[in-house]
């Protein structure tokens, strides 16, 4: 199969996966929002920005890495070599995630009450910490699975851990009942729990059937695989640190800004909570389509640059953005037009159908941006990419810190627009000028 054919079908089974793993987190999010409770829901969703900024840590740039190595040493031939890449990105993860989950989970209580200002978030937290070795671990197997462009298992294990978490929950739930015992929102952490160990099993096994797994792992080879995923993974690790670190300031950040537009702290949070909960998952639901391009795309990327097709791979740059600026277009076209009814009839929310109407003008650089992303990473500019990122949260930033507080909300909405605007430009930029991506055909 060439990489065109391997491409596409990687493309539509983790489109495929994606998009019936949103359908079935929406209605186990709709499950979880009557079982535990609106305040079950909000304690639950506090530990997210603890274990996106230790994911972001272990395993974001690390399985990057991983996939853009293995598909350039793969295409040149050197299989053993790409499985070096995993299992050194492998011992570098378990590392930092078993000491990441210690630390956590001694220090719950504080982190609880200093960071998330909230108590009851520090048994959930030490349940959670269990998670992230889990997760991590998988994550870099499906990485060397992209470099290969084996998309089948990174799918399958998409499912499986969600089909699993929300098996465990419903199982616990029932148990809980029948005993007469407290709902409360750790059944939710620890579906999550089960769910990522019962996806890391399957990329284990998975893997466990690859022929070079056996082979050994030199320590001249080991200092060299290290160097060049530590080159590849840090700016990107310390770029999506950033960009969680900034949602999770977002939450203080936001309603401190409309508080001091004038609004009351519960209509500051119910503004938040519109827009972060309700609309924003609508404009990213496209992203099931562009995301799985990416993922494929960036070892594809590299495995062209590396055999030294760069023709192939220009064209291959351009058709790609084509097609995601006018899926973003199609987008911008049904957001403006259906955007208020929407808000109206799925939330019973004219202010989320506004949020729609107005986010709608980020779509076609939002989801261009997934892609052109992806291309700068599979190029080895991560450096190119952190700055982008770096610059678009100083300006979203910017816009909760001076406009917000004089328009409101639409403010931090403009200030989305012009990140997303920014980094397009700049990394079209980028690419036309210093890789010679011709944009005008």
């Amino acid at each position: 199969m060439n990489l065109k054919n391997m491409f596409l079908r990687g493309t539509l089974l983790l489109t495929a996966a994606g998009i019936i793993s949103r359908i079935m987190g929406f209605f186990y999010r709709i499950f979880l929002a009557n079982t535990i409770g609106a305040e079950g829901m909000g304690i639950y969703q506090l530990i997210f920005p603890i274990y996106s900024v230790c994911f972001s840590l272990c395993v974001s740039g690390i399985e990057t890495a991983i996939s853009k190595l293995t598909a350039a040493k793969y295409a040149l031939g050197k299989e053993k070599e790409a499985s070096d890449t995993l299992k050194i990105g492998l011992f570098l993860t378990l590392t930092l995630s078993i000491c990441c989950s210690l630390i956590i989970y001694h220090y719950a209580p504080q982190i609880a009450e200093i960071f998330l200002k909230e108590p009851r978030c520090s048994g959930l937290l030490k349940i959670l910490a269990f998670t992230i070795p889990f997760g991590t671990t998988q994550s870099c197997i499906c990485g060397y699975y992209f470099g290969i462009h084996k998309a089948a298992v990174p799918s399958m294990a998409q499912l499986i851990e969600q089909l699993f978490r929300m098996g465990c929950v419903f199982l616990l739930y029932k148990i809980h009942l029948t005993n007469q015992m407290e709902i409360s929102p750790a059944l939710a952490v620890m579906g999550l729990v089960f769910g990522e160990f019962c996806s890391l099993l399957f990329t284990v096994t998975c893997f466990s059937f690859h022929p070079q797994k056996r082979l050994p792992l030199s320590l001249k080879n080991a200092c060299i695989g290290l160097r060049e995923i530590l080159s590849l993974s840090t700016p990107l690790t310390i770029s999506r640190i950033c960009i969680n670190l900034l949602a999770s300031l977002e939450a203080a950040l936001i309603p401190n800004a409309l508080k001091a537009y004038g609004m009351n702290p519960s209509a500051a949070l119910s503004i938040y909570g519109i827009l972060n909960g309700m609309a924003l998952p609508f404009i990213l639901f496209p992203n099931a389509l562009t995301g799985s391009i990416a993922l494929m795309l960036l070892p594809a990327v590299s495995e062209s640059q590396a055999s030294g097709e760069l023709n192939k791979l220009k064209t291959a740059i351009r058709k790609t953005f084509t097609f995601c600026i006018l899926l973003g277009c199609l987008c911008l076209i049904f957001f403006l037009l259906f955007g208020n009814f929407l808000g109206k009839f799925i939330f019973s929310s004219s202010i989320a159908g506004s949020f729609l109407t107005v986010l709608a003008w980020i779509c076609p650089f939002l989801y261009l941006n997934t892609t052109l992303n992806s291309v700068l990473n599979g190029l080895g500019k991560t450096n190119i990419t952190f700055l982008l990122g770096i610059t678009g949260l100083f300006i979203r930033i910017s816009f909760i810190f001076f406009i917000v507080p004089k328009i409101g909300i639409h403010g931090y909405l403009f200030g989305l627009l012009a990140s997303q605007l920014f980094i397009t430009f700049a990394g079209a930029f980028f690419l036309s000028t210093v890789f010679s991506v011709d944009f005008k055909n």
